[in-house]
């Protein structure tokens, strides 16, 4: 395969390094050379490594197991603050932007996800005047929770399934920022907030939706310095039915459950599955309550 090369130009035209490959022969992906940061500065490397299968192999040599599946990213923002300054932002086709890290919520090192919609390409801009890394990781390394989880920062686990409901704490002294866990189900792609603690200390709980099809991961985001324990709720091993509101014409229907703890039908049908009862709200009338039960 002649021609296959690689420079780099400076600004007024000159070269400034220059790659050739001369031993090509079945490979029809190929990987040249690998720009990097360091010390402040732009480096090249070359590399000159080829695949034969193709974009699939190269994807899989960088860690994400074929196009469309899901990848864990491992970022890292040496002596980066965590705060606005540190910002990760994904672009659409279009060119629109939607934040994906940021130092405040997610730190300056951790693992997040890529591709969980089933796209084969991202592209992301970063907002960083330091040096930084992010490197794709396959879905396995993501651990599989059997139990209660602790860790610390920003990471991602995998939930087999049922759904459930999911217990987040904060077991770090101290006020490290924001802790919140949520639901990605692949290809759905779209992340379904679990609970927030808003900052406090006070454990939170929330539903994990689980696609039958699909596949859940749970992504706990925090700055490094906070660690969190996850479990499940024991009320979440009863069995129930899914909590959610109905309409019919002009009448809406709301499944609630009386709570021992005296919780409202309200509150309880977003905190607890037992002995699911449904209250017919009509239009312009007050609802009728059931009666509580022991």
């Amino acid at each position: 395969m002649p021609g296959l090369a690689a420079q780099t130009v400076a600004p007024d035209g000159s070269i400034v390094a220059h790659y050739e490959v001369t031993d090509a022969a079945s490979e029809t992906a190929f990987v040249l050379g690998e720009f990097y940061r360091r010390n402040g500065e732009w480096k090249f490397r070359a590399v000159g490594q080829g695949y034969d299968p193709g974009l699939a192999g190269l994807a899989t040599d960088f860690g994400n197991p074929g196009p469309g599946r899901p990848s864990l990213v491992e970022y890292d923002f040496p002596g980066a603050a965590a705060d606005y300054s540190l910002e990760v932002k994904v672009l659409d086709e279009y060119g629109d932007e939607d934040e994906w890290l940021v130092g405040t919520r997610h730190g300056t090192r951790g693992v997040a996800m890529m591709f969980t919609s089933g796209s084969a390409e991202r592209t992301v801009r970063v907002k960083h005047s330091g040096d930084w890394t992010l490197r794709l990781l396959p879905e396995e390394d993501a651990p599989l929770i059997t139990g209660p989880a602790e860790g610390k920062g920003t990471t991602v686990l995998r939930w087999p399934g049922p759904p459930t409901l999911m217990r987040v704490k904060r077991t770090s002294l101290g006020k490290e920022g924001k802790l919140a866990a949520y639901a990605v189900n692949h290809p759905f792609g779209k992340s379904v907030i679990i609970a927030d603690t808003n900052e406090r200390r006070r454990p939170v709980l929330g539903p994990v939706f689980v696609d039958p099809g699909g596949s859940c991961f749970v992504i706990v985001s925090a700055v490094e310095g906070t660690k969190w324990l996850l479990s499940r709720s024991r009320s979440a091993r009863r069995p129930c039915s899914a909590p959610g509101p109905r309409t019919a014409g002009t009448e809406s229907y709301v499944t609630s459950a009386p709570s021992p703890r005296g919780w409202s039908p309200a509150r309880a049908a977003s905190s607890t599955c037992t002995n699911w009862t449904k209250t017919c709200f009509r239009s312009g009338k007050s609802p009728v309550l059931p009666a509580r039960t022991a």
